[in-house]
């Protein structure tokens, strides 16, 4: 009956972590109307994605230790309403330093809700069913970022830009009550020390490396800075990997990778969520600056994959539950690549229904690799472990994947004439993205019969 009990949290949570995973890319489409307010540059504008992922990478990594040492309730409460406090500062925003601090508030609060959902649902649920319980995260991760620039671009150009603010309010309020009455606490409380040192290299790192990235991009910029800038980056995360590995109790379990689990697990999921990253990106800029369709179109073309997506997560992890992981994820990988492949071969007078069938055959292989392969890769590991796990699992996925669709861009750009994503360059990043999807395939087949 408690269990019963215990799992009436999870819908509210789901709502909660929804928000978050919402609030991600919403802005991508007020995006224009923020610069024009503010009058400052595309660049400048871009840090309030950058700053949001960055935070929210470093604080993914924190989670195992937040899960551990806060009670559940507290931590959640707090999370919700770090967010809320975010989305009000920005409402009122008289500044563009502001709206950006207010970005980096959300992020604090929101980088805890679907690592902690995921960490509850491996502990309210028997390692034979936890296939199909992280399928239910599955559909927060997959759903949100698909429809979060449709629902912005309707309100923006109804309401105009703080209305997306107003919305995330009101909900994580909404959630954080219903949070009063229904969030329990989950696993033992322990505590374990606080590793700030740690966290700010880690995050110093990843921030230089994304900086590095970013500048690459632009135009005149310095070759020596941005190389001063990578190595800089690459140094303090050596020097993070050195001190975890030596500390008695780390910020990240890196020792947990002498699991092949969580090996082969970590560097799917970043190859997986770099194609999902990425798509959400390239295919409406195909849509409407190559075949010149219109936004609505655009949204039109990604909505049956983005729905279908939501809907086949939690039954894929019901299959990994019955068939096990060999099986669910060759097909997920067999689905990836032909739906990658599929986009080398489009043209500018491709018909949208088709577009949208090669988005969709795309998000359905997501469906089979996403949430199933989070299940593998904490499948080896203790109960105790297992937020560790999910901590690396989400910081890496997080931080991977935004810096390889990022430089997945940056090729595609470079090979368009005049810089400007056009077909060739469109088709370059499909073909990009198939290579490891391939490799990964082939591997993944030969290593069927080992697992």
């Amino acid at each position: 009956m408690g269990e019963c009990r215990d799992r009436r949290m999870i819908p509210v949570l789901m709502v909660g972590a929804f928000l978050g995973s919402l609030s991600q890319n919403m802005l991508t489409s007020a995006l224009p109307a923020i610069l024009a307010e503010f009058q400052i540059s595309a660049l400048v504008g871009q840090w309030l994605t950058t700053i949001y992922l960055l935070i929210l990478g470093v604080i993914t990594a924190l989670t195992a230790y937040l899960f551990q040492r806060v009670r559940t309730r507290v931590l959640l409460e707090v999370s919700l309403l770090l967010f809320a406090g975010g989305c009000l500062l920005a409402l009122f925003a008289p500044a563009f330093w502001v709206l950006l601090l207010a970005r980096a508030v959300q992020a604090c609060g929101s980088g805890v809700l679907i690592p902690v959902l995921q960490m509850i649902l491996l502990h309210l649920y028997p390692a034979e069913q936890q296939g199909r319980a992280l399928g239910l995260s599955g559909i927060v991760i997959g759903f949100a970022p698909a429809v979060g620039p449709s629902v912005a671009g309707v309100l923006v150009d109804a309401f105009g830009w703080r209305s997306l603010f107003w919305l995330l309010l009101l909900a994580a309020l909404a959630v954080a009550a219903a949070g009063i009455f229904t969030f329990r606490q989950v696993g033992v409380p322990r505590r374990p020390p606080l590793r700030l040192g740690s966290a700010l290299l880690y995050g110093a790192g990843f921030s230089a490396f994304m900086l590095a990235v970013t500048r690459l991009g632009e135009a005149g910029t310095s070759a020596v800075l941005t190389l001063i800038l990578l190595l800089v980056g690459g140094g303090l995360l050596a020097w993070f990997i050195r001190v975890q590995l030596r500390e008695p109790a780390p910020l990240l379990h890196l020792a947990l990778f002498r699991h092949r689990s969580m090996v082969v697990g970590t560097a799917l999921m970043v190859l997986a969520y770099t194609a999902m990253t990425s798509g959400t990106i390239l295919v409406p800029l195909y849509v409407q600056a190559i075949c010149g369709r219109s936004a609505t179109v655009s949204g039109l073309v990604l909505l049956p994959g983005s729905l279908l997506l939501a809907a086949l997560s939690p039954v894929t992890g019901r299959l990994t539950d019955r068939f096990g992981i060999q099986r669910v994820a060759a097909v997920g990988l067999a689905l990836l690549l032909a739906g990658t492949g599929g986009f080398a071969a489009v043209s500018a007078g491709t018909a949208p229904a088709l577009a949208a069938l090669i988005y969709a055959t795309r998000s359905a292989g997501l469906a089979f690799l996403l949430m199933p392969l989070t299940a593998y890769a904490v499948s080896g590991l203790p109960l105790y472990e297992s937020s560790h796990g999910m901590a690396i699992l989400n910081s890496l996925r997080q931080i991977g994947g935004s810096l390889c669709s990022t430089l997945l861009l940056l090729a595609a750009t470079a090979v368009s004439t005049g810089g400007i994503l056009d077909l060739t360059g469109f088709r370059a990043a499909a073909l990009l993205t198939s290579v490891p999807v391939v490799l990964s395939l082939l591997l993944w087949l030969l290593q069927m019969k080992r697992f």
